[in-house]
């Protein structure tokens, strides 16, 4: 970490001014800071970084970008290095159970979009999002 202090310090001293958050019994709310609806941003100390997690249907990866631009120094900017399983891939392109709408989202998934991303770049309808997102979820392998 960039900033050089110990989690706590680094979640009282710069995340929650920024994010204006405040303490609870189990560690700090704060607002998401995409959607601004309030206390969805848990932060926790966990071992020697803040650990945040997200609670709101906003895109975590959106999230990750923006927090990155509010806290520059505190939390790492860089996406995640995706990692294409190749057998994965030649397994869903062989599976015929899979719904054809959850195998593109699949798809897109794997090259590292959010679900949430993959939906709307597909232009799945809010009525169709549920239905399809579930059907991925069943296919998805760990």
């Amino acid at each position: 970490m960039a900033c050089g202090l110990l989690a706590e310090d680094c979640i009282i001293c710069h995340w929650m001014p920024v994010l204006d958050g405040r303490r609870e019994p189990a560690g700090w709310r704060a607002p998401c800071p995409v959607c601004k609806a309030p206390r969805l941003l848990s932060v926790a100390v966990g071992g020697r970084y803040p650990k945040w997690n997200l609670f709101c249907p906003c895109d975590r990866d959106e999230v990750r970008a923006r927090l990155a631009e509010l806290l520059p120094d505190c939390i790492n900017s860089r996406p995640r290095k995706i990692a294409v399983d190749s057998a994965d891939l030649a397994a869903y392109a062989l599976d015929r159970s899979i719904p054809e709408l959850a195998l593109r989202v699949l798809l897109l998934e794997m090259s590292g979009m959010g679900t949430a991303e993959a939906c709307d770049r597909l232009g799945i309808s809010r009525a169709q999002k549920y239905r399809t997102v579930s059907q991925v979820r069943q296919h998805r392998r760990s």
